[in-house]
C-alpha cells in the first residue's frame, strides 16, 4: 500500500489541531439542522442549460425580466461565457418525505470600465408541490464580494435593496455551518459566478440548505 508523503500528514495534524475544537461544534449544529432533510439527487447544470433556462425564466417571470432591464439600463451586459454562469438544483426529502427542491440560477452582468461586477440571479425552493420563488440581482462594489448589495422589485417593479439572500446565506454559514464558513469568506474571483461556484463546491450541501432557509421554507 502506498504511504502517503509526511508533508501531506504534517499538513493533516496541523489543521486537526488548529481547527478541530471548530469542526466539532461545526459539525453538530449542522447535522442537528439538516438531520431533517435528507439528500437525494444535486445536480450543477452545464452552463448552457443554465443561460436556457434563465432565457426561458425571463420571458415568464415579469420581476425578473424588470431586474434585467434595470442592469442593462445602468450599463450592464449579460455575459454568456462558461465562467459566468451557474446553476444547481438539489433535491431533498423532509421528516414528513416530502420532496424540497432547491433551484438556482445566476449568470454574471459586467459593465464596460466599470470595476463593479453584477449578477442577475433567480431562487425557487418548493415543498411539495408549493413553490416560492425570488428573483433578485447583486451588486459588488468595485469587485468587493463582502460589501455585496442584493437588490429586487416589487410588485409594482419598483427597485429596493434586499437582504432576503445573500447576506442571509452569510450569516447561515457562520450561525450552522461554522467550518464552511472558509468557503464564503476566503473565496476570491473577478465575478459572481465563479465565486459562488467556488462556494458550491466547497459547501454544496450548505449552500443549498441555506437558500432554502432564507427563502423561508425550511426552519
Amino acid at each position: 500500500m502506498k504511504k502517503f508523503p509526511y508533508p501531506f500528514f504534517t499538513l493533516i495534524v496541523l489543521f486537526s489541531l488548529l481547527f478541530g475544537p471548530f469542526l466539532s461544534v461545526s459539525f453538530s449544529q449542522y447535522a442537528e439542522h439538516s438531520a431533517r432533510l435528507k439528500l437525494v439527487k444535486n445536480r450543477l447544470l452545464k452552463p448552457d442549460e443554465t443561460l436556457k433556462k434563465l432565457n426561458k425564466l425571463i420571458k415568464n417571470d415579469k420581476k425578473l425580466a424588470a431586474l434585467k432591464n434595470i442592469l442593462e439600463n445602468q450599463g450592464f451586459q449579460p455575459q454568456k461565457e462558461v465562467k459566468n454562469l451557474l446553476g444547481t438544483e438539489d433535491i431533498f426529502l423532509n421528516k414528513n418525505k416530502e420532496k424540497v427542491t432547491i433551484k438556482i440560477y445566476l449568470q454574471d452582468y459586467l459593465k464596460p470600465g466599470s470595476e463593479d461586477t453584477a449578477a442577475l440571479a433567480w431562487v425557487s425552493v418548493s415543498v411539495g408541490k408549493t413553490p416560492v420563488v425570488y428573483p433578485f440581482y447583486l451588486v459588488a462594489p468595485k469587485g468587493n464580494f463582502k460589501k455585496g448589495i442584493e437588490y429586487s422589485v416589487d410588485d409594482n417593479f419598483e427597485l429596493y435593496k434586499e437582504n432576503r439572500w445573500l447576506s442571509c446565506i452569510k450569516e447561515y454559514f457562520k450561525q450552522k455551518c461554522i467550518a464552511s464558513n472558509i468557503c464564503i469568506l476566503y473565496t476570491r474571483s473577478q465575478s459572481w459566478a465563479p465565486y459562488l461556484l467556488n462556494v458550491v463546491y466547497t459547501c454544496r450541501h450548505c449552500f443549498a440548505l441555506s437558500s432554502a432557509f432564507c427563502i423561508g421554507l425550511i426552519q
